[in-house]
């Protein structure tokens, strides 16, 4: 699943990475050392939800859709530069990147008053875009696809069409 693949790449990162390095990450994405936005930038570009460069805390504020996600929370504080910082949430696991160094969390270092969560990724969100006949069919003969309390689940990464569940 995305969270799982996001949560592998910030431990391996975590590891290779370990100190906090003031604009680091920026250069090309997935490469460290890391900064707090270089960070969550190369989480959210492992889960395929960002393309291109990576983002400032600045440029954050503004990603995906406003509020908490059920699996995958970007928090943003303060305004810009040194005075401005992030961090993100992965299923139930946090990470960040800074005084402390790169790594887990057990929570929320600090207020994060602006929380920002994948587009279609939200209780209650609209997924919208078609699925090959196959996939359709495949949905038809076993609805239990797209829900996680069924044993057939496969997760909402199928960018398929309809709501996401509310669990």
């Amino acid at each position: 699943s995305r969270v799982q693949t996001m949560a592998a790449w910030a431990k391996r990162q975590s590891s290779k990475w370990p100190k906090y390095v003031y604009g680091g990450g920026h250069g090309k994405l997935g490469y460290g050392p890391y900064d707090c936005s270089g960070f969550v930038s190369g989480i959210l570009h492992a889960g395929g939800f960002l393309n291109g460069a990576p983002m400032t805390t600045d440029g954050l504020k503004n990603w995906g859709a406003k509020g908490s996600g059920r699996l995958i929370t970007v928090g943003v504080r303060g305004s810009t530069g040194r005075n401005a910082h992030t961090m993100i949430r992965v299923g139930k696991t946090y990470w960040e990147a800074g005084s402390r160094g790169v790594g887990r969390r057990s929570g929320w270092s600090g207020s994060f008053p602006i929380r920002r969560h994948p587009r279609g990724y939200r209780a209650g969100d609209t997924v919208s875009c078609s699925l090959p006949p196959r996939a359709l069919e495949l949905l038809a003969l076993n609805p239990g696809f797209l829900d996680p309390r069924s044993a057939s689940f496969v997760g909402w990464g199928l960018r398929g069409g309809g709501v996401v569940p509310r669990v």
